[in-house]
């Protein structure tokens, strides 16, 4: 995957500040919760189909860069070409502001429902 530039300038898609009790935070890990990147990636695919109507056929690359902490304040930004959507996620509540994932995914033409 290409570097990610200029994801300051992206369009932010949702935001998210991660309850220190989420349910998934439990066990992962004892004594040092981190939210897990499958979380994370949920929560991105649920804002891109909220937003575009249609859903992701395929997620062609994700990294997971960095961890996020209960608490976070998380911001998905999206650059979108066509089908073909590269995203951040980013921890704002960090200073400088991070990425914690990133990636690549296609949508489907159409309605997410179909």
């Amino acid at each position: 995957m290409k570097r990610i530039l200029n994801w300051q300038d992206w369009p932010v898609l949702g935001r998210w500040q991660v309850s220190p009790d989420h349910p998934a935070l439990e066990g992962h890990f004892p004594g040092t919760p981190v939210v897990p990147g499958a979380l994370l990636l949920s929560w991105f695919l649920q804002q891109l189909t909220r937003s575009t109507g249609c859903a992701v056929a395929e997620i062609r690359e994700t990294r997971f860069s960095g961890v996020a902490l209960p608490g976070a304040q998380l911001e998905s930004r999206v650059s979108v070409n066509g089908m073909d959507t590269r995203f951040a996620i980013v921890d704002s509540s960090s200073e400088p502001a991070r990425v914690v994932a990133s990636g690549w995914v296609i949508v489907a033409s159409g309605d997410a429902a179909a």
